[in-house]
């Protein structure tokens, strides 16, 4: 009989996971600012991190296509939703910023019919830079110091021209920010894989002198 391989779950990385989306729930939902505080401290930018870790190049199209599908998908069942309790009338559908609030790429457009978007749009920026465009590749060797200059900028971003008048509210500029923890976890995910295979050579070099 044929052996399948089966996908592993990762498990510390799905807890990791299932914890910030709730912290970004309750983020969402409290009005209540020690709370606010903590949780904005830390949790999108551990969903940044897993993100890198959790990254695997593959063709721009096709990461294109993979935000693309869920996001027309959900607004669809959230348009539904509006329609059903009121909260928009059919007209609105056909109006010319319909299109803007489907795939709600920048600040000034109205409310988009999904949540979370800006999230979204700078990940998607982040798979383009660090590899889904092949030929940007080429620059991985330059992470570091586009990191630092990075931080560096985001320290003194108030002195100088803020990202969103750099990328004219596009929500892709949200991947400045995101860049050092996405490029974190990038790095820990390569540090795991060169272990990995320095493991498995160790064990075919012992199991060779063995026999």
């Amino acid at each position: 009989m044929e052996r399948t391989d089966v996908k592993q779950r990762i498990v510390w990385i799905d807890w990791a996971k299932s914890i910030c989306i709730f912290l970004m729930v309750v983020g969402h939902w409290s009005s209540n600012d020690n709370v606010l505080l903590f949780i904005y401290s830390f949790h999108m930018p551990a969903l940044f991190i897993i993100s890198g870790i959790l990254y695997k190049p593959r063709p721009w199209h096709k990461s294109m296509l993979s935000f693309a599908v869920p996001v027309a998908f959900f607004s669809i069942i959230n348009i539904v939703f509006l329609l059903l309790t009121g909260s928009i009338c059919i007209e609105n559908l056909f109006s010319k910023d319909v299109f803007f609030r489907l795939f709600h790429y920048r600040y000034g457009l109205g409310e988009g019919f999904y949540c979370g978007d800006w999230f979204l749009w700078a990940l998607l920026g982040l798979r383009l830079f660090y590899g889904d465009i092949s030929y940007l590749s080429s620059l991985r060797k330059y992470y570091i110091p586009i990191v630092v200059s990075v931080i560096v900028y985001m320290s003194l971003e108030s002195h100088f021209l803020t990202i969103d008048t750099i990328f004219r509210g596009a929500y892709v500029g949200r991947l400045v920010p995101a860049m050092p923890f996405f490029c974190l976890g990038f790095f820990l995910n390569l540090k795991s894989a060169s272990n990995l295979n320095g493991n498995l050579n160790c064990s075919k070099e012992l199991e060779h002198y063995a026999s």
